[in-house]
């Protein structure tokens, strides 16, 4: 007997039809001694330059400009290395006055100036500096383009292709630079690679401009938490729900269903609060729910080496450590780009494992999906130190409260049922308990990623939806309720989509007691022995055609 089983439906509305796919997978079943393995898995392309085809061909068409295409180059990430070592004739950028450190966001900060100044123009399909460039800024800036040319790391798109029995094609312009992440790709590609027995998607990413407009944030980057391997590859940097999975311990709550050796499923809802990070080898930062004894040997220092950071204090002053993201305005209903004025100060830019910026006094930039360590001048003077000597890559731990270390874990939410209650989900918003801010334009509030997902979308759209659902036996469902975007929708061949409510309700009636939503709309999708069991939300304008969208990773399990 398999540990896992699926099943499909459809049923009319009042809104039309809607399709149902569910996937039960049992940890309470292990037959022949057999264990089923759950586990989060980067996606990486098979082909670079192919990915990078597609995330341009999509930022071309994708925006305010549409239908209109667009010009857009796409760079995307080498090494993780500092910009000193990828460089080391090149004075390294700054970015609003912070001395850009890493060498990827060093690339972005150049690029991206120079776009803005004129300084960058396209010569047979090949970014180049333009001739009325500065000595000094050119030099650098064709550094830059040579190398991530000879990386092969460099894609332009021009904005009207040229077509052979074309007299004549369009002017190449570049209007758009586009950041991409090392990982991501097509989930279906990856499951007909890798054979699963279920597949899918995870938590929220970068995807659009909006969300990569600073040199630190890159299309396809997780938002928030992933640990892979039991290694965090990004912190918890806004207060989410994540799933977790870790192996069986012994403890009075455990659901008495697990079997031996299978993972054991939780949800928690996580912060930079809970997060210890190290640089180097002589310095520890750890939020206020971070328990030093909790962690692993490596995040136990001395107490003159280990510091508590406060989370987004109105001000930092004298010998206060702080992480500052951009909820620090959540008390006024939006979100800050900046940490507060501050003198002898010394602020650090982090993005996943990296330092990727530093600036003396704030304020100082906050990234849109990172966050700034602030230090007062002893401990930041400490910090320089390291990095010259150390590097500055930064490792994390978490410390998720019940002692188990996940080995997989991805930031979703939001949460919509605990303990077989119903949580109001709107409460959790207004009291912080679940971090989402949409951008409002009206405002001039950016947001977080995702910054087009407001609280009243989060809630009340009728869109594509997955679920995870756990019931006390051990058993877990993941289910998927279709949708499909409103311009290129027929009532009679589409799913209407559903609310966050009924969502709950359906996964709450086949008995789960925990429930969280996952990132649906375009991304959701399920996959089950090998084949898809959901119609992508997508249609990118065309009617019927459902269209994949690349993910930068997915949930998957072996029996």
């Amino acid at each position: 007997m398999s540990p896992s089983r699926a099943w499909q439906q459809a049923s009319s509305t009042k809104r039309g039809i809607q399709r149902l796919s569910c996937v039960e997978l049992d940890f309470a079943r292990t037959p022949g001694g057999r264990t089923a393995r759950l586990e989060y898995v980067p996606l990486v392309a098979p082909d670079r330059t192919v990915q990078m085809a597609r995330v341009a061909e999509f930022m071309s068409a994708f925006g305010p400009q549409a239908p209109v295409p667009r010009g857009v180059l796409v760079v995307a990430r080498g090494d993780e290395e500092a910009f000193s070592e990828r460089y080391p004739d090149v004075e390294p950028p700054t970015h609003r006055g912070a001395t850009v450190v890493a060498a990827d966001s060093g690339e972005i900060a150049v690029l991206s100036a120079a776009l803005e100044r004129g300084q960058l123009v396209v010569c047979d399909r090949r970014p180049q500096v333009a001739d009325s460039t500065p000595p000094f800024e050119a030099a650098r800036i064709a550094a830059v383009l040579e190398t991530v040319w000879a990386d092969e790391r460099v894609l332009y798109q021009p904005g009207g292709k040229s077509d052979f029995r074309s007299p004549s094609r369009g002017e190449d312009t570049i209007d758009l630079l586009v950041p991409m992440s090392t990982t991501g790709g097509m989930a279906s590609e990856a499951v007909s690679a890798r054979s699963p027995a279920v597949a899918f998607n995870a938590g929220y990413f970068l995807w659009i401009e909006e969300e990569t407009r600073d040199p630190y944030s890159f299309t396809l980057d997780h938002a928030g938490l992933l640990i892979r391997a039991g290694e965090v590859l990004s912190p918890p940097i806004f207060r989410r729900s994540a799933v977790l999975v870790s192996g069986v311990y012994g403890r009075e709550s455990d659901e008495k269903g697990y079997s031996i050796g299978a993972p054991r499923i939780s949800i928690r809802e996580l912060s930079l609060a809970n997060v210890s990070l190290r640089i180097g080898t002589s310095l520890m930062v750890h939020g206020s729910d971070c328990e030093p004894d909790r962690l692993p040997g490596e995040h136990r220092l001395p107490p003159s080496q280990a510091h508590a950071a406060e989370l987004n204090p109105a001000a930092a002053d004298g010998e206060t450590v702080a992480f500052y993201t951009r909820t620090l305005g959540a008390a006024d209903g939006g979100t800050c780009v900046e940490t507060p004025r501050a003198e002898d100060r010394i602020e650090f830019v982090v993005t996943g494992r990296e330092v990727c910026a530093v600036k003396r006094g704030g304020p100082t930039y906050i990234p849109m999906n990172g966050f700034v360590l602030s230090l007062p001048s002893n401990l930041g003077e400490t910090l320089l130190g390291v990095l010259a000597d150390e590097g500055h890559r930064v490792r994390y731990a978490i410390d998720a409260g019940d002692g188990a270390a996940p080995v997989s874990g991805v930031q979703v939410g939001s949460r919509l049922v605990r303990d077989g209650e119903r949580l109001d989900v709107a409460a959790r918003f207004a009291a912080g308990v679940e971090e989402f801010h949409g951008r409002d334009p009206d405002r001039g509030d950016e947001g977080i990623p995702p910054v087009y997902y407001t609280r009243e979308r989060h809630i009340n759209s009728t869109t594509a939806r997955i679920g995870l659902g756990l019931r006390p036996d051990a058993r877990c469902y993941v289910l998927v309720l279709e949708g499909c975007e409103p311009r290129t929708a027929f009532p009679a061949w589409d799913s209407a989509g559903v609310t966050m409510d009924e969502l709950a309700d359906t996964l709450t009636d086949l008995g789960c007691t925990e429930v969280v939503q996952l990132d649906g709309g375009g991304s959701a999708a399920l996959f089950f022995d090998g084949r898809p069991m959901v119609k992508g939300a997508d249609r990118n304008d065309i009617a019927f055609l459902a269209a994949e969208r690349a993910v930068p990773g997915a949930w998957m399990v072996w029996e």
